[in-house]
C-alpha cells in the first residue's frame, strides 16, 4: 500500500466513507425523484381522463338540445346559419344544435282577425251598443277611428266603413322570409284599408249602405288576396266582412230626409205599378169580352140575314106561283105584327055609324 504523501491512511479511509455516503444519498434522491415523477404521471393521466369525460358529457348534452317537437297545427322552418334549409311537419324532429341550426315554428291553421276602422277593445265597450241602439251616435263616435274608417264614395260622399279581415298563413317559408318583420301584423291591415278604399270609390253612398254590401265584401277579398300573392307573402285571405257602415253624424239628418224621400218615391212607384197591374188585365179582359160579343153579334147577324134572305127567296118563289094568295098572306102577317101589341076595339059595322070616334091624345102621350 502506498502511503499518502499529503496525509496519513486514516484520513484516506474517512474520505472514502464520505464518498460512499454521498453516492448513497444521491441514489436515494434519484429514486425519490423517479418515484415522484411516476406518481405525478399517474395523477396527470387521471386528470386528463376526467376532462375528457366532462367534455364528452357536455358534447352529448349540446347535441341533445337538437331535439324539438312541432304541434299538429304548426309547421317548422329549419335554418342553417340563418339560411333556409328545410321544412318539417308535426311530430318529434331533430336539428343540429344552435347556433348551427335554428327552427321557427309557424301556426298554419289558426285564423287571425284584424278590424279596420275602429278602436279595438275600448273601455266600456258593449256588444249591444256596438251593434246599434239608442246611443248609436255616441258609440260610433267613441269606437270609430276616422283615419281608417272615413272613405270617399264614387258620388263624392264620405262614408264611415268598419270592417274586418280574417287571414291565415298558408306558406310559412314565404311568410317568414318575404314579409315578416317587427310590424308584420300591419301589412294585412294596410293592404286591406287600401283595397277597401278602392272598392268604395267605385260605388255610390246608397249602394255602399244597402244593396251592394255583399259585392263590396267579395271584391275586397279578391283584391286583397291579389296583393298578398304579389308580395309572395304566404298569407291566405279567409274572409272580408263589413261590420257596419254609416254616414257622418253631421249630415245624418239630411241623409235620412233624402232616404225618406227615396222611400216615398219607391212607395209611389210601387203603388202605380200595382194599379197598372190591376187595371191593365181588367181592361184586357173587358176588351176580350167585347171582341167576343162583337164576333157573336156578327155571327148572329149574318145568320139572321141569311135566314131572312132564304125566307124571302121562299116567299118569292111562292109569289111567282100564285101572286094573289102570297099578297094576302103577306098582308095578314104584317097586320098581325102591327096589331099584336096595340089596344084593339072591334065594333060591328052595322052599329059603327052611331058611335062618335074619339082619339085620347093625352093618354097616348103618357103611354109613349
Amino acid at each position: 500500500m502506498i502511503d499518502n504523501p499529503w496525509g496519513n491512511n486514516s484520513d484516506n479511509k474517512n474520505s472514502e466513507n464520505e464518498d460512499n455516503n454521498a453516492k448513497k444519498s444521491i441514489k436515494k434522491t434519484q429514486e425519490k425523484v423517479i418515484d415522484y415523477m411516476k406518481f405525478s404521471n399517474k395523477k396527470q393521466n387521471n386528470h386528463f381522463g376526467m376532462i375528457y369525460v366532462v367534455l364528452l358529457l357536455l358534447a352529448l348534452a349540446w347535441l341533445s338540445t337538437g331535439f324539438f317537437t312541432v304541434d299538429t297545427d304548426e309547421e317548422g322552418i329549419v335554418m342553417r346559419f340563418g339560411k333556409y334549409n328545410r321544412e318539417v311537419k308535426p311530430g318529434l324532429k331533430y336539428k343540429l344544435p344552435s347556433p348551427i341550426e335554428t327552427v321557427e315554428k309557424v301556426s298554419v291553421t289558426r285564423v287571425k282577425k284584424d278590424i279596420i276602422g275602429k278602436i279595438t277593445n275600448p273601455i266600456g265597450f258593449s256588444k249591444t251598443n256596438y251593434l246599434g241602439g239608442d246611443n248609436d251616435k255616441q258609440n260610433e263616435t267613441d269606437l270609430s277611428y276616422p283615419k281608417e274608417s272615413q272613405m270617399l264614395t264614387g258620388d263624392e260622399n264620405i262614408i264611415d266603413m268598419h270592417f274586418y279581415v280574417q287571414w291565415k298563413i298558408v306558406d310559412p317559408k314565404d311568410y317568414l322570409f318575404n314579409i315578416r318583420d317587427s310590424k308584420s301584423e300591419n301589412i294585412v291591415r294596410s293592404a286591406a284599408e287600401s283595397v277597401m278604399r278602392q272598392v268604395i270609390s267605385e260605388v255610390t253612398l246608397s249602394e255602399a249602405l244597402s244593396e251592394k254590401r255583399l259585392l263590396i265584401e267579395q271584391d275586397a277579398k279578391k283584391g286583397l288576396q291579389k296583393i298578398m300573392d304579389s308580395y309572395h307573402s304566404g298569407i291566405g285571405i279567409v274572409s272580408v266582412g263589413i261590420l257596419y257602415s254609416y254616414v257622418g253624424p253631421e249630415v245624418r239628418d239630411a241623409y235620412r230626409d233624402v232616404q225618406s224621400a227615396k222611400a216615398d218615391r219607391e212607395r209611389f212607384i210601387n203603388q202605380a205599378q200595382a194599379y197598372r197591374n190591376e187595371i191593365i188585365p181588367r181592361a184586357k179582359g173587358e176588351a176580350a169580352t167585347l171582341v167576343e160579343e162583337a164576333l157573336a153579334y156578327k155571327e148572329s147577324t149574318i145568320s139572321k140575314a141569311k135566314g131572312e134572305a132564304s125566307k124571302f127567296n121562299e116567299i118569292y118563289k111562292a109569289y111567282s106561283v100564285d101572286k094573289d094568295i102570297t099578297k094576302k098572306r103577306m098582308y095578314l102577317d104584317t097586320m098581325e105584327k102591327v096589331y099584336q101589341n096595340t089596344t084593339k076595339v072591334i065594333i060591328d059595322k052595322d052599329i059603327a055609324k052611331g058611335i062618335l070616334p074619339f082619339l085620347p091624345l093625352n093618354k097616348m102621350d103618357n103611354k109613349q
